[in-house]
């Protein structure tokens, strides 16, 4: 079998499509976002300018959303913060479902396994359409699941979801069919999925963890622990692979927020071998030398946060009680940056 990187560019660029070069993480023409989050943010500026060219891009991406939820105990993340997507953009007079169908017909047995989650308030023969070729179901979430916005007020979507069977009976969602508007009016149609969370599902493992190299190779399991920690890492990296170090900037911030996050996760999580696991996986991520510096001093700076906020809250329990104990511990969380959850 063609890996799906082959498959995907063989299939699109005998209907016609052109290769577009993938950006950088961070999208210099679409200033509404601070990261490459989808492909669409790589070609929207051809939407804007009017003119759908008739292309794929295979995108490295970044998503920080799951930073939020780090430190959750029940949070197991759905979807990897970094992954690549593969997307097509075309105008709608040019768009043929054909591709689409020999895509997924590529790989023996998944035809029968799709489902597309659609609505009928879509009305467009595409949709219609694609129904005849997979199963289909029609509303069943709610109307802004069938929705996209873009970051610019002349742009909207609407479009259906593909998902696939697993071997537990559940279909989870891995692609998207939509059709862009541009004041209203129907312009393009763009297809695209994560590439791991495709071959994770396509091979029923569920979890996009599961096919990520990048995620495999640090050596934490699919443990919503190891995801969360995982997660953290490979954020910090992107960003240190781009230049970005910790700070006060937007970037950087992000960057200091998810690397201080992995310290504060393997030291709960992994107890009195925090330190050999930290190294550890620091080492898997990257051997470059300034990395492992970076993650060091990071690592040592947080224990050095956590034994004073120890200290203090220590001392402070011996002559507080009540409104000014918590006000207290606020402080001290504030002050050496601990986080409320740890």
């Amino acid at each position: 079998m063609l890996s799906v990187v082959d498959t995907f560019q063989k299939v699109f660029l005998t209907a016609g499509y052109k290769k577009y070069p993938a950006s950088l993480i961070f999208p210099c023409l679409d200033p509404t976002t601070l990261f490459t989050s989808a492909t669409i943010s790589v070609l929207k500026n051809h939407l804007l300018a009017g003119a759908a060219q008739k292309v794929f891009v295979i995108q490295p991406c970044l998503r920080t959303q799951n930073l939020k939820q780090s430190f959750c105990r029940d949070f197991d993340p759905e979807y990897l913060s970094s992954f690549v997507m593969f997307g097509i953009l075309c105008s709608v007079g040019e768009f043929n479902l054909e591709c689409i169908y020999a895509f997924f017909d590529s790989f023996p047995g998944l035809t029968k396994k799709i489902l597309m989650r659609s609505s009928k308030i879509i009305g467009n023969e595409f949709f219609r359409q694609i129904g005849q070729q997979y199963l289909i179901e029609y509303d069943t979430r709610d109307p802004c699941y069938y929705k996209w916005q873009y970051g610019n007020d002349s742009l909207s979507g609407i479009g259906s979801t593909f998902a696939i069977e697993q071997p537990d009976g559940d279909f989870l969602d891995v692609g998207n069919l939509v059709l862009i508007h541009k004041h209203g009016k129907p312009i393009a149609m763009e297809f695209g999925f994560g590439m791991e969370t495709f071959i994770a599902r396509m091979t029923g493992r569920k979890s996009p963890y599961a096919a990520s190299q990048e995620y495999l190779r640090l050596g934490l399991g699919l443990s919503n622990t190891g995801k969360r920690i995982g997660d953290c890492l490979i954020v910090a990296l992107k960003l240190f692979e781009h230049g970005v170090i910790p700070g006060t900037g937007k970037a950087s911030s992000i960057m200091r927020k998810a690397l201080r996050n992995t310290c504060f996760l393997v030291i709960k999580d992994y107890g009195s071998v925090a330190t050999e696991k930290f190294y550890h996986i620091s080492r898997q991520a990257s051997a470059n030398p300034l990395w492992l510096k970076l993650t060091g001093r990071t690592y040592g700076e947080v224990q050095t946060a956590i034994s004073a906020f120890t200290r203090e809250t220590t001392h402070i329990k011996k002559h507080a009680s009540g409104y000014r104990l918590e006000q207290k511990i606020r402080e001290y969380r504030l002050q050496y940056g601990i986080p409320e959850q740890f």
